[in-house]
């Protein structure tokens, strides 16, 4: 078994060495195939494509493409059947692909009330999940904002064989993911949201939140509004810091060009709280 850090080493200083030194920031190399670049440089170790290339924090990304300045998106392994990635040159401190906590600063605040929920929900909140937490906020997040009263929940989905376009970057050619996609909830009122969850106060690349609103709006033919959740468990409570994203994910602008990624930014965000 060949750790992250190595296998990426050998490849940045191997096959891939010379194709990122001409990277520029908000390129992306062309799609690249995991199995074939290990047998480049020698890797004869078994590849597991999920701890090696599925990277959607920057925590989870190994220094030697940190020190690059780079990030690696999966396009899924419906090509060939072969797990498919691109690598990326991000900004300064990856300042436009990923959403830190503080990122969500910047939106327009939403006043949220948990009070109306039954005790016996405040006295689980130490025991549920992150992805349930987050649901429950992102009930009463979209209450809050679209003035409907009710709101329908799918909780942990998984679509097989999603398939769409995407442009990580304005600068960046179009790409195609194809593979199967997990998202967290989905969620139903005046509009359709998809959510995602992160626990601690953590970062996200966005990617990670856009293929799930894409790959929804793909299979529903309509728009789809992402939705991102910081879980903080605190003492005996949970604070919970959720944001509403745009663009939203199969707008009729799409139908003329790939979301484009690093455009995403929150405009609406609210913390709560839940104390058992």
């Amino acid at each position: 078994m060949i750790s992250k850090e190595e296998f990426w080493s050998l490849l940045l200083k191997g096959p891939l060495r010379e194709l990122v030194e001409n990277l520029s920031v908000g390129e992306c190399t062309q799609p690249l195939s995991l199995h074939e670049l290990a047998a480049q440089a020698g890797i004869r170790a078994v590849l597991t494509a999920p701890k090696l290339i599925s990277l959607d924090t920057l925590e989870s990304l190994p220094p030697s493409l940190k020190q690059r300045g780079l990030y690696v998106i999966r396009l899924g392994q419906r090509h060939k059947g072969r797990a498919t990635f691109i690598l990326c040159k991000a900004s300064a401190n990856y300042a436009r692909e990923a959403l830190r906590p503080e990122d969500l600063e910047k939106a327009r605040g939403l006043q949220v009330e948990l009070s109306h929920l039954p005790r016996w929900i405040l006295s689980l909140a130490r025991r549920l999940s992150s992805e349930a937490i987050a649901l429950i906020a992102a009930i009463s997040f979209i209450k809050a904002l679209s003035g409907t009263p009710e709101v329908q929940v799918i909780p942990s989905m998984r679509l097989a064989s999603a398939k769409f376009e995407f442009k990580p970057t304005e600068a960046s050619g179009p790409y195609t993911y194809w593979g199967q996609v997990e998202i967290d909830a989905a969620l139903g009122a005046d509009r359709i949201y998809v959510l995602e969850a992160k626990s601690g106060r953590r970062s996200l690349l966005k990617y990670k939140l856009a293929f799930s609103a894409l790959a929804l709006a793909g299979f529903l033919e309509e728009p789809v509004h992402p939705l991102l959740a910081f879980i903080s468990r605190r003492g005996t409570g949970v604070e919970v810091e959720l944001a509403l994203l745009n663009p939203p994910a199969g707008s009729e602008q799409q139908d003329l060009a790939p979301y484009v990624i690093d455009q995403m930014e929150p405009v609406f965000r609210a913390k709560v709280s839940l104390s058992s």
